[in-house]
């Protein structure tokens, strides 16, 4: 299981967004689980686009 959570940040350029926390169950750690998922969202926020 993973936990995320999104909020506008609130003194942020408009074309920048930031990945604060990412929780992830101790049962699937190690597994590199998390560096695909960030990957994943800076690639999700690029097309986005957030710098």
């Amino acid at each position: 299981m993973v936990g995320v959570g999104v909020a506008p940040l609130g003194c942020s350029e408009p074309d920048i967004c930031e990945l604060q926390k990412m929780y992830l169950l101790p049962s699937v750690r190690g597994q590199g689980l998390a560096k695909k998922l960030a990957l994943m969202a800076l690639e999700y926020a690029r097309e986005q686009g957030f710098k």
